[in-house]
């Protein structure tokens, strides 16, 4: 339940009691007033028999008398038993009182010290309330938040005139991206996830949670920045590299250099088996490499004869390895030809001799 929700329970239930109290009292004084006519009934009828005839009057003073104590009996039992109903409702009416504002003060504690930020933003943008989390994320005070229209504090100015747009339309955002700008000009990635307290159909404030992403995003950012890298040296490397799947052995990227060395296109090489493009003349060959790869984890081979698309023989030195990407084993293939197979035999000579 909101905090507004339960401020107007608190006060109606005020006004409730203060009701019920009333009404109890009214109804004590009625009967306090119909014990005390009960009770000069009974003096006048008193005074009344010592001027008549005695057993007459004895009679009928008897019979008074037992009618008025009895009266006087029940409206002091009604008294008694109004003033327990009193209490009994004022004590449930209490207890549901500090239910209530207990709820209310777990709601505002929650509100304030969730580690996530939190605001409210009226119908006409203004911010109405925030917590210390989105306080601390952008660096601002209370008073150089609260009262301020939303859209001061983000960098993307269609950006939250479309979230508004679409809360007002009665919609719920879900994991908005945005960019706010903090006090010192420090730009924070964040998520928005937000929708609408309608009371009675009016749009009352908004709920809006913000969760900062901007490690996430720069995290993202050089991931990207160093895919291009690896891509631009991919691309350029004087020597063929093959990409296979290592489990299935079927081709997942290829160099330029590789298709000029062997005459196939990109196209013709994706997606296929190793065995099944025709690089091998023996397709056992080649399934015996695959085995080594998939239980070593490396096979090299210094003269390894491989056939071109036009059916030219090209002996090159090959080296794969397995790695695990993303839970996914991939190979990588490296084929030199001879000028560069002995550049590398040689390099690979002197780091065993070293």
């Amino acid at each position: 339940m909101e905090e507004t929700d339960h401020s107007q329970e608190l006060a109606r239930l005020k006004s409730i009691n203060t009701g019920v109290v009333l009404s109890f009292v009214m109804v004590a004084v009625l009967l306090c007033l119909s014990a005390a006519v009960s009770y000069f009934n009974i003096r006048r009828l008193r005074d009344d028999a010592q001027n008549r005839d005695a057993q007459e009057t004895e009679q009928s003073y008897h019979t008074a008398i037992a009618a008025d104590v009895s009266a006087t009996l029940l409206s002091l039992g009604l008294v008694a038993l109004a003033f327990e109903l009193v209490r009994r409702e004022f004590q449930r009416r209490r207890q549901t009182m500090e239910a209530l504002r207990l709820s209310e003060q777990q709601l505002a504690d929650f509100f304030e010290n969730a580690t996530v930020g939190l605001h409210w933003v009226g119908p006409d943008g203004k911010i109405l309330r925030v917590n210390q989390a989105e306080l601390n994320l952008l660096g601002y005070s209370r008073e150089e938040y609260v009262g301020h229209d939303v859209s001061e504090f983000h960098v993307d100015g269609n950006g939250i005139a479309d979230i508004l747009r679409r809360l007002k339309a009665g919609e719920q955002i879900c994991e908005y991206e945005a960019r706010l700008r903090c006090k010192g000009g420090a730009i924070k990635h964040v998520l928005i996830d937000s929708n609408v307290l309608w009371v009675d159909g009016k749009f009352t404030h908004t709920r809006c949670f913000t969760r900062d992403i901007t490690d996430r995003k720069r995290a993202e950012q050089a991931l990207r920045a160093s895919e291009r890298r690896y891509r631009r040296l991919f691309e350029t490397a004087p020597a063929a590299i093959l990409i296979l799947d290592g489990t299935t052995g079927r081709v997942l990227d290829t160099n330029p250099f590789f298709t000029d060395l062997l005459g196939y296109s990109h196209a013709e090489l994706i997606g296929k088996g190793l065995c099944q493009i025709g690089l091998f003349k023996d397709e056992s060959a080649c399934q015996e490499m695959l085995r080594q790869l998939q239980e070593q984890g490396y096979v090299r081979h210094e003269d390894l004869r491989l056939t071109s698309k036009d059916g030219a023989e090209v002996e090159v030195e090959f080296v794969g390895n397995v790695d695990r990407i993303d839970h996914q084993k991939i190979v990588q293939c490296n084929l030199a030809t001879s000028p560069t197979a002995s550049a590398w035999r040689r390099n690979y000579a002197s780091v065993r001799k070293s």
